[in-house]
């Protein structure tokens, strides 16, 4: 199955990001549960189109996936860093945990249970954002080993370039494992964003500048299941691990 950018609502295009994709108001109508989506990157780019399908934005609905239970535990530092090592080289993030307590304790429990290792960057957009954290090297999707997350965008932090954010499906509640980079300013991904509720950043980049510029100006096309986007050289996550924390 594939994941991807933001709708609004049937086949208007927009600008977003997800796993699936976000929409406009939660009590509209609005398109989820689809494998490709048509949506527009903040210059203009249209990209994957199919013929969509209108259900009702029921909170209830079987369509809508329900956030879990998951209580972050405290932390010891509400800074902490990862290093996310790949084959074009490393990039390091000082995580938010004060502000994005849930976002930040779900990502480093994948840290911890080593999932990320043999994931891939599977979509790169030069002048967008880079996502990956749910295929592996033969673009199979790596099922989440955890319940989806509630959405933190609320939490003032922007989805400015460098900063790191969680992907998503068109429930604002649906966050699992995937994450993106932003490799330029997105304000359009902000809260409130198209949906009202936007996607939730949970960190910035200190270190590896060049190796997310490198990756973003990877050659991209159509590799099977996917219909454009994905980088010709594999960009390959050896390793994520959680480094000392930040003074």
């Amino acid at each position: 199955m594939k994941y991807f950018l933001s709708l609004m609502l049937l086949s208007i295009s927009l600008n977003a990001l997800a796993q699936n994709e976000p929409v406009a108001n939660i009590t509209d109508n609005i398109v989820i549960d689809i494998p490709y989506l048509e949506v527009q990157t903040p210059t203009g780019k249209s990209a994957y189109s199919i013929g969509l399908q209108s259900v009702g934005a029921d909170v209830n609905s079987p369509f809508f996936l329900q956030p879990d239970k998951f209580k972050p535990q405290a932390l010891k530092t509400a800074a902490p860093i990862v290093t996310i090592q790949t084959n074009f080289g490393s990039m390091t993030f000082q995580l938010n945990a004060e502000k994005a307590p849930t976002t930040v304790a779900n990502f480093l429990r994948y840290v911890e249970e080593d999932f990320y290792s043999g994931t891939i960057f599977h979509r790169v957009i030069g002048n967008f954002m880079i996502q990956g954290g749910g295929f592996d090297s033969e673009y199979t999707l790596k099922p989440p080993s955890h319940d989806p997350i509630l959405n933190e965008a609320y939490n003032g932090l922007k989805n400015q370039r460098g900063s790191i954010a969680m992907a998503r499906t068109s429930n604002p509640h649906s966050a699992t494992s995937q994450f993106y980079i932003n490799v330029v300013d997105n304000s359009g991904l902000d809260f409130p964003g198209h949906d009202s509720w936007g996607y939730t950043v949970f960190g910035e980049l200190l270190a590896g500048e060049e190796v997310m510029d490198a990756i973003k100006a990877i050659p991209t096309g159509a590799i099977e299941p996917f219909s454009s986007d994905v980088p010709q050289t594999q960009v390959i996550i050896q390793s994520i691990r959680l480094d000392d924390a930040a003074e």
